[in-house]
């Protein structure tokens, strides 16, 4: 082989070589930079959580509404004596009363969310669900009552049960949480949707939010941090 030959050989693999230099360089900048906007797209989604979570603490309040229960409850108690030497009746009294009532549950937004994004799909674990204190309906209230053949207490039982109506709501409200709890997730899943794909543009379109009771490797998001 001729060294004209050789040299042209060598310059044609260096030529090659420095070409897959510059594309493994392109590739690995090219990585790098699909990284950073994916990061980017976390990050955005992320702080974007924790501004609107802010602004509607500042502007609502802190306990987001997400569910209702409208209920009728009935309290009965009786009450039954004896006299004392013989141990001979004197009969049973007995009272009830019948309430409306609507438990509310809401959640506090100031309260941890944890976060993760993977692909379109937009992973969160919601707040505690929290019964608010029970709305009575005082205009509803029935009562009914029974003295004993000797006895004359129907409304002083009939007082005792309306000192308990507030005590056995919230009560029965801790009870009715599992109840409210599937209608309170799509309120919230609503609640996220709107900010998330309507209002805030930090992820596409066509996001998918989906409630989990745990998010593992997610970003925790609370307000004011």
């Amino acid at each position: 082989m001729k060294w004209p030959h050789v040299i042209i050989a060598l310059c044609a693999v260096a030529a090659l070589a420095f070409v897959w230099l510059i594309v493994r360089e392109g590739g690995t900048q090219a990585n790098r930079m699909a990284e950073t906007v994916l990061g980017g797209e976390r990050r955005s989604i992320t702080q974007t959580f924790r501004e609107y979570l802010s602004s509607v603490q500042a502007a609502k309040g802190d306990e987001l509404l997400v569910a209702e229960i409208r209920a009728v409850n009935e309290i009965t108690r009786s009450d039954t004596r004896r006299e004392f030497w013989t141990g001979l009746s004197l009969g049973t009294t007995t009272a009830s009363i019948r309430y409306p009532v609507t438990y509310r549950y809401a959640i506090r937004i100031s309260d941890v969310w944890r976060l993760r994004v993977d692909g379109r799909m937009v992973m969160v674990r919601r707040p505690v669900l929290r019964p608010l204190e029970p709305a009575i309906d005082t205009t509803g209230i029935e009562f009914q009552g029974d003295n004993g053949w000797l006895r004359w207490n129907k409304d002083e039982l009939r007082d005792g049960l309306l000192k308990q109506l507030t005590p056995d709501a919230i009560v029965r409200a801790k009870e009715h949480a599992a109840t409210a709890a599937p209608h309170a997730d799509i309120a919230v899943t609503a609640f996220i949707n709107t900010w998330l794909l309507a209002a805030s543009g930090a992820a596409p379109r066509d996001a998918v939010v989906v409630l989990k009771d745990e998010v593992a490797d997610g970003v925790d998001v609370r307000v004011g941090n």
